[in-house]
This record gives structure tokens, C-alpha cells and sequence, in this order.
């Protein structure tokens, strides 16, 4: 006796399919979203921040650091906002030695700002380079896994705990 082919299990199949992927999008979409973009609440004020997070990078011997408060445009309501390059030579060169890794130069050397929020509240604020560093995996998830504890050694007197 000859098996019919069941067009139900196809549509099984495709129906399964299809909600695998919006909810993979929905999940992986609301992480990012909500994990991509980092803000720690500071101690200090705009100016005092930016300045304490140059300094102790200067501190290590191996990060540099440039205060900036004109590479951005100044907000409209007048509120303080600096913006701190921070480059370790050592990890960028790891980076870039790295065939595999080498996309991760377009967010090197690192970025924080240092902003005031509406309710008086000083905050940092930086990309999350572990998790981007995570997602190309290899050599740049374990380059971006030290960035990250770097920096946050680097600001650890600073955040508000």
C-alpha cells in the first residue's frame, strides 16, 4: 500500500518555521536594543566626571584618553556634554591584527559621554564593546571582553553604586 503525502505536515513544518524566526527577531531585537547602549549613573558632576575618567586612564600606562566637549553638538536646553575617547594601543593592535577581527576597528578607539539627564542625574554612557566584541566572537570577543574590564576598572570610583 502506497503512503499519501500529508500536505498538513507542511504546513506544520512552515508555520513552526515562521514563528522560529519572529520570535528569534523579537528576542534578539529587544536585547540589543535594550543592552547595546550602557548607562551607569556618576558620583560627580559633567565636567568633574570626564575629567576623573581621563585622568585614571592616564593612571594605567597603557589607555589613553582625550576629553572633548565640541565633537558633538552642545544639546539646546544648555545642558553639559563631554565626550572621552579612550584607546588602549595593545587591544587596537590585537584587533587589527586579526583578519576576522578587524571590523571591530570602526568602533575603536572607544567612546563614552558624559552627559546630565532631565532630573539632574550625571550619567556615562558608552557602547557595549563586550557584547558587539561577543557577537563577532573569536579574537574580538576576547579583546573586547578586556576593553570592558579595562574601562570599568577606569571608572569604577566614578559610578554610583
Amino acid at each position: 500500500m502506497k503512503k499519501r503525502f500529508e500536505w498538513r505536515f507542511v504546513g506544520i513544518f512552515l508555520c513552526g518555521m515562521l514563528w522560529g524566526v519572529v520570535i528569534t527577531y523579537l528576542v534578539g531585537g529587544l536585547v540589543v536594543k535594550r543592552y547595546i547602549l550602557i548607562e551607569y549613573k556618576s558620583r560627580l558632576g559633567v565636567n568633574e566626571t570626564a575629567e576623573r575618567i581621563a585622568k585614571n586612564a592616564a593612571a594605567t600606562g597603557t589607555w589613553l584618553a582625550r576629553v572633548s566637549a565640541c565633537s558633538i553638538p552642545q544639546p539646546s536646553d544648555r545642558t553639559p556634554i563631554n565626550v572621552i575617547t579612550l584607546c588602549n594601543a595593545k587591544i587596537a593592535k590585537t584587533i587589527v591584527d586579526d583578519h576576522k577581527s578587524r571590523r571591530l576597528a570602526s568602533v575603536i578607539p572607544c567612546q563614552f559621554a558624559v552627559y546630565q539627564k532631565p532630573d539632574g542625574s550625571v550619567v556615562i554612557s558608552r557602547l557595549n564593546f563586550s557584547l558587539v566584541g561577543y557577537m563577532l566572537g573569536g579574537t574580538a570577543a576576547e579583546m573586547a571582553a578586556l576593553a570592558t574590564q579595562e574601562q570599568m576598572k577606569i571608572m569604577d570610583d566614578l559610578i554610583a553604586k
